[in-house]
């Protein structure tokens, strides 16, 4: 108590000083004023008149005792003016209205001297008020009834601040959430201490941490308000991984120190949770909002607006506000906080005077799981009852009423001009001002009128207008406020480039389009605003081949585009705006030209010469075919296929190109296929090439010899005793299908008498005597003729030659043969002649029992073909033809070729095709019976084992030509005929019935289609037991069906 009555006791010493310093200026000022001229008694007159109603000052320190602070005439430098005699007469008295026991201030009414009547406590008036002032007045006026001076000051006592009280947190405790994924700086804002000093220097100056955290530090940011105090704003930052199932609970205590000596504290504990969530919770912009409102303010009216931050994304981000739940009930019914952050009044702040609002709002993001943060908020409450401050704003540069400010504007540039004036006096008149917005502030001009400057950098792109609520206030108790909106409209100043949207621009364009093809469009976007952002394009290269049009940004072409000489162009756009000076942004161009199936495919040969070996497996690959195309995708993906196959062959091309075995390849039926195949792209239009194909057909040694003569007709050989050694004596005559080596035939005998009597030349076949031939060797020799070839396997056939030395002479011998020959002619032509006879007997009886039986006969017949067509048969596709034999029931033949009909021989057989959906050109059929007949013969063995050694005939059937040639061709080479064709039956019978036929779809897909078969046949053939008939063998039903691998006919014969 003593120590603080010294201190109060050297600060009225240090205020009474500076008085006197004061007075001693004075009365120098006013020497040197009595020294003066006349117009300087003007000037002092004039300064006597300005300083009527003169503000006057006095500084003393709160928790001062009562004491005195200063006199008021020397304040007021009334010794200059008045003379001491007038000084004296001067009463002075404290105009005030509560001027009672309760006044603050007194003043002795003879000598001026103004003093405090009670210890001032500047926190009990003026809160936390940055300055704290008290007002009154003080009134003198001269005693002496000659002078009428009068004059008011108005005084003002600052009290200054000292540090009685220490910094305190508004909560007992707090409590931190953090995620444990929190990244490395992560803020968690922490309630803030007050200190109810005023001085800067005895307000919070720090904040620290106790004890400290190894995962956490402490972040204090200060912050100036419009006012001058500094704010802080505290947060708890991490520096460390949080780990939860490590710890998951930390403890520490957040103290506030004032800047006294010693300084103050005020410690908040805190508890630091960590959350095991992956999203990162609200934050609000401020740690504390407040906001004055006056009890007049309307319902719904927005009071102010939080807002928080979420760092994370989409929903996670995605803020809603609410009230926290601890939120009593009265401050409920007063307010309330909506979704998007806007705090409106609920009900009428009427009667609500005086009071200050304290509530917290919870911010929580829509995550899963859920995180909230909260923030405190002030409403203060003001009475107001007097009249209110009228602002009037006048913009230095306006537009549409709204201030225009250049975003370039230096920090202290003019923006608009406030008169505000209020009809009250006193401190009921006198108002201040301030800013909501911290890019402008206010500068005092003189009493009630201010000047709106830039406070901060500007960015138009940023913010392009600025609202700026400008709120004044009067000094009455309680305080009255008006708020007006300044709108400040930032213009633009050329600071932005031009952005592309994209740095790199990626655009197709198909080849041999036209002239002035669009290719596609770049674009780019500026900031900046009207010419600053008005963009032109142009292009740096491939100015012969693209173009951009300059205010849109297309890119069209200049001329025609081959892919193929050059697929990619690469080239730079720029964007130029229209600014002073002008900004240039650029992009890289990147153009695909597209393909059009303008190209042919090309084959890598113009001929393929491939070589097989006969009888090679169906399905075997034996070589490729290649064509390229310089397009692309499908335009250059290319297909092949065989262009107008003349025939059928045994070889094909698929789509890939492969070179394809299809069926049986007989070197014997044809050595070299020649064909051309084309290669056709997928393309629209599709555009195709072609080349030769060669397949040569290597001969395999698949044939036994055929040996002609000796032969079953003509088995003997006569010759003389008297032939002299080395003549002629028989030729053996053989043949072989295959060729080259497998062709050529070696000859040899084995005369079974063991006689070396014969020789025969290996290479001729030709049979000689090798030595005189003695009466003894006059007998009959068996003389084995072995015919081989040459192949690999060999294959050879054996024949029986019978020889026989007589005596007789050639011409002896020939003329018995001779007449043999004649006598077998006659019995034949008698035989021949009986046969016709009867079989016309026979027709005759038939015909009389086929008119009334046909149509049953008819009728039977096709009952039963579909009943055995009912079973597989039905299924695997079998043909039904009908044989004729009869003479009666030739069938003429009609050639498109030779324009004429074809009549066959009386014993040739017709197999005519009952009516069916698939047909074949007359010509496709014979030669489709040819080669089947061919293959079947040639491949089928007989009951021993060994294989068939008959050689068709080159076709089946012949015109009017090839029958005079039978007829021509003598009778044995009849007898020869019908022989081989009862042969070709036999083994067309075997192969059928041994045969398992291949299906239906495959015949189908080989392309083979009914045809009709014409067959030779002869007499010889078995009927049922009746000796020939003509009725028993006049209709046969045949089922055909093309085999698979080889054209072998049907299976079966029913």
């Amino acid at each position: 108590k003593e120590d603080r009555t010294k201190w109060r006791q050297k600060n009225l010493v240090i205020v009474q000083e500076t008085a006197n310093i004061r007075v001693a200026t004075t009365t120098l000022t006013s020497t040197l004023t009595a020294i003066t001229s006349l117009p300087a008694m003007l000037l002092c007159l004039l300064f006597a008149t300005l300083t009527f109603g003169q503000e006057i000052r006095f500084d003393v320190m709160e928790e001062t005792p009562p004491a005195f602070l200063g006199n008021i005439p020397l304040k007021a430098n009334l010794t200059h003016v008045l003379g001491q005699q007038e000084l004296s007469t001067l009463q002075y008295t404290v105009v005030e209205a509560n001027a009672g026991p309760d006044a603050i201030f007194i003043v002795d009414q003879a000598t001026g001297d103004l003093s405090t009547r009670m210890t001032l406590d500047r926190e009990a008036l003026c809160g936390s008020a940055a300055v704290c002032t008290v007002r009154c007045d003080v009134a003198l006026q001269s005693s002496s009834p000659e002078s009428n001076f009068f004059r008011k000051y108005s005084v003002v006592v600052y009290i200054l601040d000292v540090n009685d009280n220490a910094p305190m947190f508004s909560q007992q405790s707090f409590v931190a959430v953090f995620s444990e994924q929190a990244a490395e700086n992560t803020p968690f804002l922490l309630p803030t201490a007050i200190d109810a000093d005023a001085q800067r220097l005895y307000k919070i100056q720090r904040y620290a941490l106790e004890p400290k955290l190894a995962e956490f530090d402490l972040s204090v940011i200060q912050e100036q308000s419009p006012s001058g105090e500094v704010e802080y704003i505290v947060s708890l930052k991490v520096v460390k991984a949080l780990d939860r199932e490590t710890k998951k609970i930390y403890s520490t205590s957040l103290v506030a120190y004032d800047g006294g000596t010693p300084p103050r504290r005020g410690t908040l504990p805190i508890t630091v949770d960590i959350l095991d969530e992956n999203d990162n919770g609200p934050v609000f912009e401020k740690a504390l909002y407040r906001k004055t409102l006056s009890e007049e303010s309307r319902v719904g009216a927005v009071a102010l607006k939080v807002r928080a931050r979420d760092l994370d994304e989409g929903e996670n981000a995605r803020v809603t506000y609410s009230m926290s739940e601890s939120v009593e009930s009265n401050v409920r019914e007063l307010f309330t906080v909506e979704r998007s952050g806007f705090i409106k009044i609920r009900s009428s702040l009427d009667m609500r005077g005086g009071n200050t609002y304290s509530f917290d709002v919870v911010a929580k993001d829509n995550g899963v799981p859920q995180r909230a943060s909260d923030t405190r908020v002030l409403i203060d409450i003001l009475d107001t009852r007097n009249d209110r401050p009228e602002i009037e704003i006048n913009p230095l540069f306006s537009r549409f009423g709204a201030a225009v400010v250049p975003e370039s504007a230096a920090i202290g540039k003019v923006v608009a001009l406030l008169t505000v004036t209020d009809r009250d006096s006193g401190r009921n008149g006198m108002v201040t001002c301030e800013l909501d917005n911290t890019r402008f502030s206010l500068q005092k001009l003189q009493q009630n009128e201010f000047k709106v400057i830039v406070a901060q950098p500007l960015d138009r792109e940023q913010a392009a207008n600025h609202t700026v609520v400008i709120f004044c206030r009067d000094g009455g108790d309680p305080s009255l406020s008006t708020e007006r909106l300044l709108w400040v409209e930032v213009s633009d100043s050329n600071d932005n480039l031009p952005v592309f949207s994209s740095t790199t621009y990626f655009m197709t364009v198909d080849e041999n389009e036209v002239i002035g093809m669009k290719v596609g469009r770049v674009t780019a976007t500026d900031k900046d605003f009207g010419e600053n952002a008005r963009l032109t394009y142009g292009m740096e290269n491939n100015g012969d081949t693209f173009t951009i049009d300059s205010m849109l940004g297309d890119i069209y072409t200049t001329r025609f585009l081959d892919r193929e000489a050059k697929p990619i162009y690469v080239f730079n756009v720029n964007a130029y705006d229209n600014g002073k000076p002008p900004h240039t942004a650029m992009a890289t161009v990147t153009v695909n030209v597209g393909d059009k199936n303008d190209l042919r495919p090309v084959f890598t040969n113009k001929t393929y010469k491939f070589q097989i070996q006969e009888r090679i497996p169906v399905g075997r690959v034996i070589g490729y075919v290649k064509a390229t195309d310089g397009d692309l995708g499908l335009n250059a993906k290319v297909e092949y296929f065989i262009v107008e196959p003349k025939s059928i062959m045994p070889v094909g091309v698929n789509a890939s190109g492969a070179v394809v075995v299809m069926g049986d390849v007989n070197y014997e039926r044809a050595s070299v296929y020649n064909f051309v195949v084309a290669a056709m792209d997928l393309g629209s239009p599709p555009q195709n090439t072609t080349a030769q194909v060669i397949v040569e057909v290597m001969d395999k040694n698949d044939y036994d010899p055929v040996i002609s003569f000796p032969s079953v007709e003509h088995p003997s050989v006569t010759i003389s005793f008297d032939t002299p050694p080395g003549s002629k004596i028989y030729n053996v005559v053989a043949y072989d299908f295959d060729s080259g080596r497998n062709g050529q035939l070696s000859y040899s005998i084995n005369v079974v008498n063991g006689s070396s009597l014969f020789v025969i030349d290996e290479s001729t076949g030709v049979i000689s005597l090798g030595d005189q031939v003695l009466p003894y060797d006059v007998t009959f020799y068996n003389v084995v003729v072995s015919v081989s070839d040459n192949g690999s396997p060999q294959r050879a056939k054996n024949a029986l030659l019978e020889v026989y030395v007589s005596w007789l002479e050639e011409e002896e011998h020939a003329h018995i043969n001779m007449k043999i020959a004649i006598a077998l002619i006659c019995v034949t032509l008698a035989l021949a002649i009986i046969v016709l006879i009867t079989v016309l007997i026979i027709r005759c009886i038939d015909s009389r029992r086929r008119g009334t039986s046909e149509k049953h006969q008819h009728e039977v017949m096709t009952k039963a073909a579909e009943s055995h067509l009912d079973g597989p048969e039905k299924e695997m596709g079998y043909r039904t033809a009908t044989v004729f034999t009869s003479k009666r029931e030739q069938t003429a033949l009609y050639s498109p070729k030779r324009q004429q009909s074809c009549t066959l021989p009386d014993d040739s057989v017709i197999f005519e095709s009952e009516p069916s959906p698939y047909y074949m050109k007359e010509k496709e059929a014979s030669e489709t019976m040819r080669r089947a007949s061919k293959d079947s013969l040639a491949d089928e063995k007989d009951s021993v084992g060994n294989f068939s050694t008959f050689k068709p005939p080159p076709r089946p059937c012949s015109c009017v030509e090839d029958q005079a040639t039978l007829q021509r061709g003598g009778h044995d080479r009849s007898r020869d005929a019908v022989h081989m064709a009862l042969k070709q039956h036999n083994a067309l019978v075997r192969s059928m019935k041994g045969a398992r036929p291949p299906p239906y779809q495959q015949a189908v897909e080989r392309g083979e289609k009914d045809h009709e078969i014409l067959s030779s046949s002869s007499n010889e053939a078995s009927d049922s037991g009746h000796g020939g008939s003509e009725l028993d063998v006049s209709v046969v039903k045949v089922n055909l069906r093309l085999g698979e691998g080889r054209h072998d006919l049907g299976k079966e014969i029913k």
